[in-house]
């Protein structure tokens, strides 16, 4: 069902994926997963950005009729709007093979209060290590875990989902709060220039 967008679902029903149809990015294992959550949970919409070739396109419109998917492909969009997308959401799917050293999308969905589900790749696994949404990082590639992920976070309540968004936006706020670069920094450089040692 491509050409609507779902803005006007409810924060329980939109889940977004930001990679394009890049292999890296993880996106032949969103097909699988778009296949599973049309199954799972009928109502939950899927949101795609980034860039796609047109012969993809196509087949996702294939797919969607198929399987009865509840899709968007937005392609590539604003950073605003991405980030519209990402207050709106329940999920961020981030299903990435390749190491991430500084995964923003994980941590801009974070931030704005969508949960990350996603691969235990480069940078993801330090970023939500010390959140609640450890919980929802999974061993690369083990698609059958990332779909009980899936299925967990689509079936939590509006308390919980809402717990669970504060604890993590609450704890990446800490986590890149400037003041405290700023001191580390500080430190850092008094360490290796004057070579102290607190």
């Amino acid at each position: 069902m491509l050409g609507n967008v779902f803005l006007d679902s409810p924060k329980h029903s939109l889940i977004i994926y930001v990679g394009g149809d890049s292999y890296i990015k993880g996106f032949p294992i969103i097909i699988k997963l778009m296949k599973h959550i049309s199954t799972c949970c009928p109502n939950v919409s899927i949101v795609l950005t980034g860039s796609y070739r047109e012969e993809v396109i196509k087949m996702l419109y294939k797919l969607c009729e198929r399987y009865n998917i509840k899709l968007e492909v937005l392609g590539r969009i604003s950073h605003e709007h991405i980030l519209k997308l990402y207050n709106i959401a329940l999920a961020l799917l981030f299903p990435s093979i390749t190491e991430e050293p500084s995964p923003y999308a994980v941590i801009e969905a974070g931030l704005s209060g969508a949960i990350p589900i996603a691969f235990k790749v480069g940078g993801v696994e330090e970023i939500l290590g010390d959140t609640i949404a450890k919980q929802f990082t999974i061993e690369l590639l083990n698609i059958n875990d990332m779909l009980r992920t899936i299925e967990e976070v689509i079936r939590l309540n509006d308390s919980e989902r809402i717990r669970i968004a504060q604890d993590i936006s609450i704890k990446l706020r800490s986590m890149f709060d400037i003041e405290k670069i700023k001191i580390s920094l500080m430190k850092l450089f008094r360490e290796v220039i004057f070579n102290e040692q607190s």
